[in-house]
């Protein structure tokens, strides 16, 4: 949803902060011209610097994220159920087509099963596949018709 992996996101994050972190001390130290004073000077300079372009990348992460998301999360609210089932199946099998082409793990595949859950008409299969062939085993639906299922 964000366009990129979660862990990947934290991670780039992090490495942000710490880089920025430790390059004012690194910088100050390595600087030899300069009496301990000017090196202190330097080092907080640097700090300042350091968590200002921290903080600025934070921003533009979160900025683009809601860029990015913001805009989908906004239409849901006004879409019909139908057309929110078949996004949330599109992005699902999106997933799965991710996972299946990445390296690693499998952890999403196979049939999508889909259904509606609203306070009105309760839980609502849209898409269902059997366990078995339906054209193996027409004893079962003709059971069901003569229940009296739609």
């Amino acid at each position: 949803m964000n366009g990129i992996d979660p862990e990947l996101d934290q991670s780039l994050q992090a490495a942000m902060v710490a880089l920025m972190d430790t390059l004012p001390s690194t910088v100050a130290k390595r600087v030899k011209l300069l009496d301990r004073r000017q090196s202190a000077q330097l080092n907080r300079a640097l700090k300042t610097v350091g968590r200002r372009t921290a903080e600025m990348f934070m921003r533009y992460t979160k900025r683009s994220k809601e860029r990015i998301y913001g805009p989908i999360t906004s239409v849901l609210a006004h879409m019909p159920k139908e057309e929110m089932a078949d996004l949330a199946e599109s992005l699902v099998h999106l997933t799965s087509t991710r996972r299946r082409v990445a390296l690693g793990t499998e952890t999403v595949g196979g049939p999508i099963d889909v259904a509606v859950i609203t306070k009105g008409d309760g839980f609502v299969w849209l898409k269902r596949k059997h366990y078995f062939k339906p054209e193996l085993n027409p004893q079962f639906f003709a059971k069901l018709l003569q229940e009296g299922w739609p």
